[in-house]
């Protein structure tokens, strides 16, 4: 096994643990309990990237489900990780990942050749030598650096825009999540920057209270627990791009679910997962494109 696979192994071996102990939690949690306890893993110069193929094998082999920005194992990864089939587990996605994507690029090698009459052309090249060693590592190589710098891109583009200009992306994503929206107008807003509702006439319980903060600094426990005597019996969501301490994020863990915390790269991930659900005046707000990943 080469050494990037090792590390993926690794990672993949960690993320079944952590879902079996915790159940449904966010993708930041998974990153930030590896840090504090396989701190060698993060030595590796891409483990950000390491950490996303292993989690993408694991949903391709039917261990993983990644649903609005939570994960959680499927009845299959918890009987992997209950008997410790790590590795199995790993090989097992690795496997199905790379046999679809050698499908894939040999059907389309096919349908590009048919349709230039040059049906020959393909003929030396079947779905097994596309999915040879060399060719895995050139892809992976390919997808990382566009991965990586296309996000480094979005991150660019937010943190170019004002604070009411985040506020209205926000607003966007929580129309692409289904929610009916209401902004606060601009100037003081008694903490509550976005109303977001299950229905249109707002009539249902609990409503969103969502406070934005758009800065380099982390958002300490006072404000969370301001936030939270602002929501009262509703769900206060608070995002912030700078982050929030330690001492923020325990606060609002001992809310009982009443306070959920979003930091840009949970914003990041839920954006590219409702990206296609929203409308096209929403989308041009940050617009992107995606690239493709053969599913299973």
């Amino acid at each position: 096994m080469s050494k990037t696979r090792e590390i993926q192994s690794k990672f993949a071996e960690r993320i079944l643990s952590i879902l079996e102990e915790k159940g449904k939690i966010r993708r930041s949690e998974i990153l930030k309990k590896i840090r504090e306890t396989d701190k060698t893993l993060f030595q590796d110069k891409s483990p950000d990237h390491r950490f996303g193929w292993a989690s993408m094998f694991l949903k391709s082999g039917g261990f993983l489900v990644q649903e609005k920005g939570n994960w959680y194992l499927t009845e299959k990864g918890q009987k992997y990780a209950k008997e410790k089939k790590f590795q199995e587990a790993y090989e097992e996605g690795d496997k199905n990942w790379y046999e679809d994507y050698a499908k894939r690029k040999y059907e389309e090698k096919a349908k590009l050749a048919e349709l230039q009459g040059e049906e020959s052309s393909i003929d030396s090249v079947s779905p097994d030598e596309e999915n040879s060693e060399s060719n895995q590592n050139e892809d992976l190589e390919d997808l990382e650096f566009l991965e990586e710098n296309g996000r480094k891109l979005i991150k660019g583009k937010i943190a170019g825009m004002d604070g009411y200009a985040f506020q209205s992306l926000v607003a966007s994503l929580l129309r692409g999540m289904g929610y009916y929206v209401k902004e606060s107008n601009k100037g003081r807003d008694g903490g509550i920057d976005i109303l977001a509702f299950q229905d249109p006439l707002g009539a249902k319980s609990p409503r969103i209270i969502v406070q934005v903060k758009h800065h380099q600094g982390k958002i300490g426990p006072s404000d969370i627990q301001r936030h939270f005597a602002i929501s009262g019996e509703d769900l206060g969501l608070f995002i912030s791009t700078g982050g929030f301490s330690p001492e923020a994020k325990r606060d609002a863990q001992a809310r009982a679910g009443k306070m959920q915390l979003i930091d840009l790269e949970d914003f990041i991930d839920l954006w590219l997962e409702f990206y296609d659900k929203l409308s096209f005046e929403d989308r041009e707000k940050l617009p992107i494109r995606k690239i493709a990943f053969p599913e299973n």
